[in-house]
């Protein structure tokens, strides 16, 4: 075997024999004596993860120098500390954000530690106990330690993190310097053939074409990288299918060759809604040889695989002059380098999203990265963004209100939820942003609330378990459409996925509620799914209805196309759970008309203004806040920052 390939596994098992390492093992290595078992002890209260913990011990004992029990004891915190804030999304770590957050973190866990935490709350003390550990920490561009150190010392990398991050930005490099390049390079004089073909496409009022999308279309036709950013309601996807548009009459104009055009989105449920808002424009005769693939999801688009690189890659790149990728804000710092590697030369991509929201689960914030620095002379995308400010549907209260959120506006935030009315009205009359605010009733009260307003009794009753075989299906689809649209009618977001008011907790009691003795499957059982499944196209968020037919339940999901649905018997399914409560996180690229978001008790860790913002704007019409107000003005005053180098490159005050 090749040698690359050898330690390539070796570290596989390393890391396999880490993450299983389950909190009963690590109960057991507490009984150790000494200063280990007593870290461990006390790292569980952490909120640290369990392999966490374990990379902490295990770094120590493979490769720390300190004889010193309390010198020990600081270092096992310290690399805590750096593998839980990597957990965490940061791909670096601060000196200076360490010494200062250092001491509260340990605060939480045990008065007897706050004495070491203050130890480290000084730069000079962190740079000892490093200087003392040079298996572990090196000092970069030439150190290859587990932690490294960056060239100005001021920052810690995890060695891995480090690495991807410097791939990335020598492949980032090259697409923000390009300008001017056109996209349609027969046309002659760009403007003057962006200008004809925008005001032909004028004339036709259901376009939708206004001053921004003939901005858009120039960005994205003279620039590799570009981005289009904005709030709800902003018209991203209006001004994304005019801009699309019009490169491809100005490019018909110039008698060019029509564009290969790939539109994709993290998520299952993001790239259907991206399929449903670009159906005229894909669906166009004129422009079928532009749009040879329907909407998908990134993983499908790169041939992602477990155990395996991407299918597309700089050695392989995709067939594609424009890739467009939505809900970019959901993207971590390894899928968007997957993204840049897979990309032929001259071909261009656009990414669309909400700067405000919720950034990726894993590593990095690559939109507000992006973003990062506008005002610096020397910023790397100036001309590449347009900043969607101006909401065109009218969302009422619900506007108002994530404004107030994401702006950090604590005390106008609790005055507007005292009013007695917090609700817009549309001219037809029909509820429009509707905002409301409740304390948390008793955990019996939100249930049987929940379940009625979820109104799936009622579905179950008037569509009950079909007696077909699953093969007469298509008979069905009118019903089957109907489960679907219940589920986005109504949602019940919350922080976590632990505790009484957690998902768990939510999704288990609901499904005794409605569907008594039935077992953990059931008619009518809406799921999400949890972990990829590569053989049949399903992905970390796709969201499906379990239907019984013939006595047999099967998941249904929406397929985008002429096939409305795709069907799996529920026994074949990977990993999914039920799915009337869901996280914020796994919210994102979801919209429905009523959402209520509940902030409970025990979920402080997670609070920002990121998380509450995400949570509301996933409604159309309506949004019930359940919550405490001191809850709430702690969410406010906190925002989710994520330290990285790319910062610094984009806006040109550094470089990783």
């Amino acid at each position: 075997m090749h040698k690359g390939s050898v330690r390539g596994l070796k570290r596989f098992l390393e890391l396999k024999s880490i993450r299983e390492n389950s909190p009963a093992s690590i109960r057991a290595r507490m009984k150790n004596p000494g200063g280990e078992g007593e870290f461990m002890q006390k790292a569980l209260l952490s909120g640290a993860e369990t392999y966490q913990i374990y990379g902490a011990v295990h770094m120590i004992r493979t490769r720390g120098s300190e004889s010193d029990r309390n010198r020990a004891d600081q270092l096992r915190w310290l690399l805590l500390y750096i593998l839980y804030q990597s957990g965490n999304g940061h791909i670096r770590i601060s000196k200076e954000d360490l010494a200062e957050d250092f001491p509260f973190w340990t605060d939480s866990i045990s008065v007897a530690w706050n004495q070491m935490g203050s130890e480290l709350s000084t730069l000079e003390n962190i740079d000892a106990l490093i200087k003392r550990n040079k298996g572990i920490f090196a000092c970069l561009p030439g150190g290859t330690a587990p932690v490294v150190i960056s060239p100005e010392g001021s920052s810690l990398y995890l060695l891995k993190r480090w690495r991807y991050e410097r791939r990335f930005l020598q492949l980032l490099d090259p697409l923000c310097g390009e300008t001017g390049l056109s996209c349609i390079p027969g046309a002659g004089n760009l403007s003057e053939t962006l200008d004809r073909a925008y005001e032909n496409l004028s004339r036709d009022s259901s376009l939708l074409m206004g001053p921004e999308t003939r901005a858009a279309a120039g960005m994205v036709a003279t620039r590799l990288l570009s981005v289009i950013t904005g709030g709800p309601g902003t018209g991203k996807t209006t001004i994304l299918g005019g801009l699309l548009r019009l490169l491809l009459e100005a490019g018909m104009d110039g008698g060019q060759k029509v564009m290969n055009i790939r539109l994709c989105a993290p998520t299952g449920r993001a790239a259907g809604r991206m399929e449903e808002s670009l159906r005229a424009l894909i669906g166009d005769p004129r422009y079928k040889d532009a749009f040879v693939r329907e909407p998908c999801t990134l993983h499908k688009l790169l041939g992602l695989v477990p155990g395996s690189p991407p299918r597309f890659n700089r050695h392989r790149p995709l067939p594609a002059d424009l890739l467009v990728v939505d809900e970019a804000s959901m993207v971590d710092l390894n899928m968007m380098y997957y993204i840049l590697d897979a990309l032929r030369p001259g071909a261009r991509l656009l990414l669309l999203g909400d700067k405000d929201q919720l950034p990726s689960v894993e590593a990095g914030a690559l939109l507000s990265d992006f973003l990062y620095g506008r005002e610096e002379p020397g910023y790397k995308l100036e001309g590449a963004v347009l900043s969607l400010t101006r909401v065109h549907r009218n969302s009422g209260a619900i506007l108002d209100g994530s404004g107030m959120i994401i702006r950090g506006e604590t005390d106008a935030f609790l005055s507007f939820l005292e009013q007695p009315q917090r609700q817009g009205v549309k001219e037809n009359q029909e509820e429009s942003g509707l905002f409301l605010y409740r304390d948390i009733p008793d955990f019996r009260t939100f249930l049987e609330q929940a379940a009625g307003d979820s109104g799936l009794a009622e579905m179950r009753r008037t569509i009950p378990p079909f007696t077909d075989s699953v093969s007469a299906w298509r008979e069905h689809k009118a019903e089957i459409s109907r489960y679907f649209r219940l589920f986005q009618e109504e949602v019940i977001l919350v922080p976590s996925r632990k505790g009484l008011f957690g998902v768990n907790s939510l999704n288990r009691a609901l499904s005794a509620y409605l569907a008594p003795g039935e077992g953990p499957v059931f008619h009518g059982q809406p799921i999400m799914i949890t972990r990829n499944d590569y053989e049949r196209e399903l992905f970390n968020g796709d969201r499906g209805v379990i239907l019984s037919f013939g006595g047999q339940f099967y998941a249904f999901f929406e397929s985008p196309g002429s096939h409305p649905y795709r069907h799996y018997p529920v026994a074949l399914l990977g990993e999914y759970q039920t799915a009337f409560a869901l996280t914020i996180h796994k919210s994102q690229g979801s919209e429905y008309r009523h959402v209520s978001v509940i902030i409970p008790e025990g979920a402080e860790r997670l609070l920002s203004r990121e998380i509450l913002y995400t949570g509301v704007t996933r409604a159309k019409d309506k949004v019930t806040l359940f919550s405490r107000k001191d809850l709430i003005q702690r969410s406010l005053s906190r925002g989710v920052r994520r330290h990285s180098g790319i910062r610094e490159f984009i806006s040109g005050t550094g470089g990783s």
